[in-house]
C-alpha cells in the first residue's frame, strides 16, 4: 500500500499511538490535504474537432485541460458521448496505459485522439498537427457530429452508472457521474468543414458564447499539413535477381546486356499494377567512356515497337560500370532503390517496352532514335537490330536453348566475354549455377494520403493551459523528479512518453535525459514550479515522526482502498 493512498479511518487508527507526537499528527492531516485526490474534477473541454477533412474516424480529436496543481492520469477512464453505443463491459475503459500516454499535466492540455484507428501511432497525428502536442489515445474513438454531448469519466463503473437502461437511440446516457462534460449541441459556434470550435479563454468552457471557431494564426491556431503513410503491399518480394553485380570474365568491347528480368512475379498490390512495371534491364559500359544519356539520348526497344522518340534521357553510365534500366512510367528511383539497394546507378525509362515472357523476343539498344527508326521491318512487323548497340535474342523455353522461364527469377549472362545471343551463356537467378549471389526484393509499398491536410485547429493549446512543457518531466508534476524515473522505467521499450526529450520511442537517451536535468521545474509559464502531487515522500517523512516503528494493520497490507 502506498502511503499516499492512506484512508481517513487508516489515519484516526494511527491516531491514539500518536500520544504526544499530536503536533505531527496535524502536520500529517495538512499533508494529507494537499495531496491532489480532487483533481479529476478539475478537467475540462476546451477543444473539438468533429469535422475534420478526410476519414472522420482518424482526424477527429478533443482537448482538455487540467486546471489542477498536479498531474492527472486518465489511465481506466472512459471517453464517449451520449449517443453512440454503449461500451461492452468486456471491453471496459477506453484510455489504457498500456495503448500509450495517459497523463494531463498539472495547468497542461491533453488531445484525446482516436489511438486504436491510427494503430496507436502518436506520430502520424504529431505528423499533421506538430511534435509538441501531448496525446492520450482512444481505444474506439467515438463519432463526433456537430451538435453532440461529451464525457470523461473516471472508471468504467461510473461510466456504466450513467448508461439509460434499454436505450436505443440517443440518448443513450446521462452525465452525472462523468468528471468533466461538454455540450455543445446547442448555443456553440457552428464550424465549417475542417475546422475545430475552441474556448477562447474567457469565461466558462462550458458556456458556448465562450467559444469560437478556430482561425489560423487566432489563439494559437495552426493549419495542419498533409501527410502520407505507407499502405497496401505493391511489387511481390518473390522476385530474385542480382542487379548491379557484374559477371566474370573479359568483356567485349561495346554497351552490353548483361542481366534481364522479363517475367516479374505478379504484383501485390491492387489494380493499377502489372508484372511489366518491374522489368528491368541491366547494362554495362565497356565503349572506354562514359555515356550521358542527357545529351545523348538512348533508345531501348523489344522487336515489336514502334517509339515516337527517344526513352533513355536521363541518367548517366561511366566506362566499366553498370545501370539498371527501368520503367519510369511507374517507378521511382527511390522505389527502385528500396527494392532492389541502395548504391545501384538506376536509369529511368520513360515509354518502356513490354518484355515478352512466352516464346522469343529481342532486346535491343540504340544510341539514335533515327537509326533506331531507319531499321528494317519485316512481314511479321518485326523490328530488325542490325545497328543496335546491343541486342540479345532470347526464348523462354529449354527446347530454345535458354534458361526455362520462371515468374519472379531474371537470366544474366554468366561470362563477360561471352557470346550474348548462346542461351547456353546465360544463368536463371536462385539455381544451383547462380554464383552471383542473386537475392529477392525487398517489398515496396504504396505510398497514400493519410491526413489530406488543411484543418484549422490547435490542438494542444489552449487559453490558460500551460505555456511550456518541461522535457524529462515525465509524470507531467512541473518538477523533473524521482517518480519521473518509475514512469521511464515502466514505459521502456514503448513509444509514448509524455514530456519526451526524444519523441516516439523511450529507451536509454530519455534516462540520460532525465538524469542530466534532474531538479528542472517549469517557471514562468503560468504552470507551478513544484506541485503537491509527488506528496509522498513528504507523507513518508511525516509518518515516520508519527509513528515511529508502527507496522500496517491487516487491513492495510491487504492494500483496502476508500
Amino acid at each position: 500500500m502506498h502511503f499516499a493512498d492512506l484512508c481517513g479511518d487508516d489515519i484516526m487508527r494511527f491516531w491514539p499511538l500518536a500520544g504526544a507526537r499530536g503536533a505531527w499528527g496535524l502536520v500529517l492531516l495538512a499533508v494529507l490535504a494537499l495531496h491532489p485526490r480532487g483533481a479529476r474534477a478539475q478537467l475540462q473541454f476546451s477543444e473539438v474537432m468533429y469535422g475534420p477533412g478526410g476519414n472522420d474516424a482518424l482526424w477527429e480529436w478533443v482537448e482538455i485541460r487540467n486546471t489542477s496543481a498536479g498531474a492527472i492520469d486518465l489511465d481506466g477512464w472512459v471517453f464517449d458521448d451520449d449517443d453512440d453505443p454503449t461500451i461492452n463491459a468486456l471491453v471496459g475503459a477506453n484510455i489504457r496505459a498500456a495503448n500509450g500516454n495517459t497523463l494531463v499535466p498539472a495547468g497542461g492540455v491533453a488531445v484525446l485522439y482516436p489511438g486504436s484507428d491510427l494503430d496507436f501511432m502518436p506520430e502520424r497525428f504529431r505528423s499533421a498537427w506538430g511534435s509538441a502536442v501531448n496525446l492520450i489515445p482512444v481505444n474506439g474513438f467515438t463519432s463526433l457530429t456537430a451538435t453532440d454531448s461529451l464525457g470523461l469519466w473516471p472508471s468504467y463503473a461510473a461510466y456504466a452508472a450513467d448508461t439509460i437502461p434499454a436505450a436505443a437511440t440517443s440518448p443513450r446516457r446521462t452525465f452525472g457521474s462523468a468528471a468533466a462534460v461538454l455540450d455543445y449541441s446547442s448555443g456553440f459556434p457552428a464550424a465549417r468543414n475542417q475546422r475545430s470550435i475552441a474556448w477562447n479563454g474567457v469565461g466558462s468552457p462550458s458556456a458556448g458564447a465562450n467559444w469560437v471557431e478556430s482561425e489560423a494564426q487566432v489563439l494559437g491556431a495552426v493549419v495542419s499539413v498533409e501527410t502520407t503513410i505507407e499502405s497496401a503491399p505493391i511489387n511481390n518480394p518473390a522476385d530474385l535477381g542480382n542487379p548491379g553485380s557484374k559477371p566474370g570474365g573479359s568483356a567485349a568491347a561495346g554497351l552490353l546486356i548483361t542481366e534481364i528480368m522479363f517475367a516479374p512475379a505478379t504484383p501485390l498490390a491492387p489494380s493499377g499494377w502489372t508484372s511489366t512495371d518491374f522489368e528491368w534491364v541491366e547494362i554495362f559500359n565497356n565503349t572506354g567512356s562514359s555515356i550521358d544519356f542527357a545529351t545523348q539520348p538512348h533508345v531501348l526497344d523489344d522487336f515489336v515497337g514502334e517509339l515516337s522518340g527517344p526513352n533513355i534521357q536521363a541518367g548517366s553510365l561511366e566506362a566499366g560500370q553498370v545501370g539498371i534500366l527501368f520503367n519510369a512510367a511507374k517507378l521511382t528511383v527511390d522505389q527502385l532503390a528500396t527494392m532492389w539497394g541502395l548504391g545501384q546507378n538506376y536509369i529511368p525509362v520513360t515509354a518502356w517496352p513490354q518484355l515478352n515472357n512466352s516464346g522469343l523476343e529481342t532486346v535491343a539498344l540504340w544510341d539514335d532514335y533515327d537509326v533506331y527508326l531507319a531499321e528494317d521491318i519485316d512481314l511479321d512487323d518485326h523490328r530488325a537490330h542490325e545497328e543496335a548497340l546491343a541486342a540479345v535474342s532470347y526464348g523462354t523455353t529449354t527446347a530454345s536453348g535458354w534458361p526455362a522461364v520462371t515468374s519472379g527469377r531474371s537470366i544474366y549472362l554468366n561470362n563477360l566475354a561471352a557470346d550474348p545471343n548462346a542461351g547456353a551463356n546465360w544463368t536463371k537467378s536462385g539455381t544451383t549455377a547462380d554464383l552471383l549471389g542473386s537475392y529477392h526484393a525487398a517489398q515496396l509499398s504504396e505510398l497514400a494520403v493519410d491526413h489530406p491536410g488543411g484543418d484549422v485547429g490547435s490542438p494542444g493549446v489552449a487559453p490558460g493551459g500551460a505555456a511550456a512543457i518541461l522535457l524529462g518531466d515525465y509524470n507531467g508534476n512541473g518538477v523533473v523528479d524521482a517518480a519521473d524515473y518509475t514512469v521511464w522505467r515502466n514505459r521502456l521499450g514503448g513509444t509514448s512518453l509524455l514530456n519526451d526529450a526524444t519523441p516516439d520511442t523511450v529507451d536509454l537517451a530519455d534516462y540520460n535525459y532525465w538524469k542530466s536535468h534532474f531538479g528542472a521545474t517549469l517557471s514562468g509559464s503560468g504552470s507551478v514550479a513544484a506541485v503537491p502531487e509527488p506528496a509522498s515522500g513528504v507523507l513518508c517523512f511525516a509518518l515516520v515522526m508519527v509513528l515511529g516503528g508502527l507496522r500496517p494493520t491487516r487491513e492495510m497490507r491487504r492494500g483496502r482502498r476508500c
